[in-house]
């Protein structure tokens, strides 16, 4: 009886690490579209880049690539529930009334889903809200450090 609790707790880690690898294939892009030549951004995440560009007034673009930092990596995955993320079917275009669009697209093994909402969705999104915050604390961050 003790081996075959062995054995399975030793499957159960060996099957959570397995699951947890494959977050390393992700690639998240999220960003916002604002109308009217407001401010947009777009952030591009994966376990080993991260790339940041925003535009100012329709004038000044600015960019920056760096190496993720992996402890931020795996705090956002562990917030994200693919599962989720994919039950969520919105395509909003708020910026076309002058206001503004969050987007997020997902790539994970060849296969990807977006959705794009505007704060008025927040009930539609509220199952992924940590993960939405999470990577909006990470685009505020890199963006007041390249405004430093």
């Amino acid at each position: 009886m003790k081996a075959f609790s062995i054995i399975t707790a030793i499957c159960a880690i060996l099957f959570l690490s397995c699951e947890k690898s494959t977050y390393d294939e992700l690639e998240i892009t999220t960003g916002s579209d604002c109308g009217w030549c407001a401010q947009d951004d777009s952030l591009f995440i994966s376990v080993e880049k991260t790339h940041y560009e925003f535009t100012e007034l329709c004038t000044t673009d600015h960019s920056t690539d760096r190496q993720t930092n992996r402890k931020e990596w795996d705090e956002l995955v562990d917030l994200l529930d693919i599962k989720e993320f994919e039950k969520i079917h919105l395509n909003t275009c708020f910026s076309c009334a002058d206001g503004c669009d969050t987007w997020i697209c997902i790539r994970h093994n060849s296969e990807s889903h977006q959705i794009r909402f505007a704060d008025y969705d927040s009930l539609a999104v509220s199952d992924i809200q940590p993960f939405i915050d999470k990577l909006e604390t990470i685009r505020s961050n890199i963006r007041n450090e390249m405004q430093e």
